[in-house]
């Protein structure tokens, strides 16, 4: 069972502000905490139902809101932080994603980009 059972990645609203870099993730503010760039109301708008988890488990949080940040930088057709290697994707060819992964994959990230017409970074 998926820790995120209701949560849908593909209905993630693009931010009608610029997304930060990940390395300047944790701050506060006037309107309360930021983790990635994302003020926490709209995370826990994000999260839906799982958002009462997710707010209880600081490392489930983190990994929540650089998933968020990590999919605007790539709708925007900017590379997320630490996407280093080169892996050769099926559909868009050789593209930057994160260490750890097969020389060749079938379908990456950049996927949905490019069948939107969104911008595919060349690696």
């Amino acid at each position: 069972m998926s820790a995120f059972p209701e949560f849908n990645p593909f209905a993630i609203p693009a931010s009608s502000a610029s997304p930060q870099s990940p390395n300047s993730s944790n701050s506060t503010n006037s309107n309360g905490a930021i983790v990635h760039g994302i003020p926490l109301p709209e995370l826990r708008h994000l999260a839906g139902n799982d958002w009462s988890e997710i707010e209880a488990d600081p490392s489930l949080l983190e990994a929540f809101a650089a998933a968020v940040q990590a999919r605007r930088l790539r709708e925007q057709g900017q590379i997320p932080d630490g996407w280093t290697e080169t892996v050769t994707c099926a559909g868009c060819g050789p593209v930057p994603l994160w260490p750890g992964l097969p020389e060749k994959v079938l379908a990456c990230p950049w996927c949905f980009n490019r069948l939107r017409g969104l911008p595919v970074p060349r690696a």
